[in-house]
């Protein structure tokens, strides 16, 4: 059992760009509309931003920090109330759409990006070009034909700027999650290339946990795990009231045999997002990230021979919705434990109430 859950976990790691890839339009669209206060423990990133208030620069700097960390629905709600404050602020509609798209609502996106274009003429030369990139990397990324040159074409794209400001971390960031196999590239799936990309952006803003938090990815990806914790940690100390910062330390523990820590975090990205759908009165499965954390805490659990909490732990993810793919992939893991548990009968009873939305989860319940 020890091994099956080892090799169980890897196979979630290696799967982590399906695991962090919001789908559908799962999330209510008022939910994102609700108002927001400035919150403490997300870290700290700043954009200059063309607007008429104060308040609306806070709230994009907070949008900013947020979709650093992939909290889809808390910078969409940030930008909201950025532009409650300025409606006419070009930026805090570019990073709209950009929590849109880690949203999968690509007509809610192209929306927003649309307005944001309309506006950028109000706004300053550098937040113009931004507006720019985005626009071309939404193109890029939704093209049917051509994709691949449309993709280099945005990667030149983020080349000039760069070479008209490399000062700028943010363009150094963007330009690393462009190393990715395709413009949709968010920071998840780097590799060698995307790492000089991020140790530059880092070198230029040495606080700027974004770029740790991709590198934590990267270097995982490409085996350099002992960098990858470094980078883990620094990300979860920065941001230490975001679930996903806590949980990406964890994610690389378990390739330095460090399970006992792994559950730590693990345990503490639970808390975070127990605290928050309360707090938010979230619907189960509002938050994306919530069933990948619970499967990554059981596995760990397992590991340890901690039977019966992994059993709790499975159970709880097994009563979450999955309203996307992989929610559904998600819930054959309480079946397969049962099946390594000797309990033939409960594993095929709980593997026909999956709802089999997926051509994976259809195949994993199958088998069962």
């Amino acid at each position: 059992m020890v091994l099956l859950c080892s090799a169980v976990f890897s196979t979630a790691l290696r799967g982590q760009v399906s695991h962090c890839d919001a789908g559908g339009d799962y999330v209510e669209p008022a939910l994102l509309e609700k108002p927001v206060p400035l919150r403490e423990g997300i870290g700290k990133v700043s954009q200059k931003v063309t607007t008429k208030t104060p308040e609306a620069q806070a709230f994009c700097d907070q949008g900013l920090a947020l979709l650093h960390s992939y909290a889809w629905i808390e910078a969409a709600r940030s930008f909201h109330q950025a532009l409650r404050s300025d409606p006419d602020c070009a930026m805090a509609w570019m990073g709209l759409a950009r929590a849109e798209q880690g949203l999968e609502r690509k007509a809610a996106a192209r929306a927003a990006i649309e307005k944001a274009v309309a506006l950028a003429p109000k706004a300053s030369a550098k937040e113009r070009l931004f507006i720019a990139l985005r626009a071309e990397q939404m193109d890029a990324a939704e093209a049917v034909t051509q994709e691949r040159e449309k993709h280099e074409a945005y990667k030149l794209a983020i080349d000039r700027a760069i070479a008209a400001d490399p000062a700028d971390a943010e363009l150094w960031i963007l330009r690393g999650n462009a190393e990715e196999p395709g413009a949709w590239g968010r920071g998840q799936v780097g590799g060698v290339g995307s790492v000089a990309y991020y140790e530059t952006a880092l070198a230029r803003d040495p606080g700027h946990f974004g770029a740790h938090h991709y590198l934590v990815h990267s270097y995982e990806n490409i085996g350099r795990h002992a960098e990858a914790a470094a980078h883990g940690k620094v990300y979860a100390d920065a941001v230490p009231a975001v679930a996903h910062a806590q949980h990406m330390y964890a994610h690389v523990l378990p390739r330095l045999a460090r399970w006992k820590e792994a559950l730590v975090q693990l345990q503490r990205a639970d808390e975070i997002e127990e605290a928050y759908a309360r707090a938010e009165k979230l619907r189960p499965g509002d938050d994306w990230h919530h069933l990948h954390n619970l499967q990554l805490l059981s596995f760990t659990y397992l590991r340890l021979a901690r039977y019966e909490d992994a059993e709790k732990t499975l159970q709880r993810a097994y009563a979450v919705p999955g309203r996307t793919p992989m929610g559904d992939f998600t819930h054959i893991s309480l079946p397969e434990f049962l099946l390594l548990r000797g309990r033939a009968a409960e594993a095929l009873a709980a593997a026909r109430g999956i709802d089999t939305a997926s051509v994976a989860a259809r195949a994993a319940a199958s088998a069962i």
